[in-house]
């Protein structure tokens, strides 16, 4: 029987049927048709209520990984332009310790 099945499908269901449901799903099978029919439509709901819960969760991941994907896009940016930074201030350090080797040897020649 597929999830999909209404109220209405299981309760026009005969006992016989209703009985081989639910022993193919381990459960009792003593009483009236309508306590077949209660416990049938409960643990057909309960499948689709875990059903339910399964693809929200799935949904909530997804989205949590689409959201670590913009974080990264948004690291790798700043990543960027951290590297443009590092770049500048290498370009600096090389030209302040050139002037700095032309200082001591303009140190050294004034020297006695």
């Amino acid at each position: 029987m597929q999830l999909t099945q209404n109220t209405a499908e299981i309760s026009h269901m005969t006992v016989t049927t209703l009985k081989q449901e639910l022993t193919q799903r381990g459960l009792p099978t003593h009483g009236l048709k309508s306590s077949l029919v209660e416990q049938l439509e409960l643990v057909l709901w309960k499948k689709l209520n875990q059903a339910f819960h399964s693809c929200t969760q799935q949904i909530k991941d997804t989205a949590a990984g689409i959201a670590a994907q913009e974080d990264v896009a948004a690291l790798e940016d700043k990543l960027a332009e951290i590297q443009v930074e590092l770049d500048a201030t290498r370009q600096r350090i090389f030209v302040l310790q050139h002037e700095q080797s032309e200082a001591q040897r303009e140190l050294k020649a004034l020297e006695p």
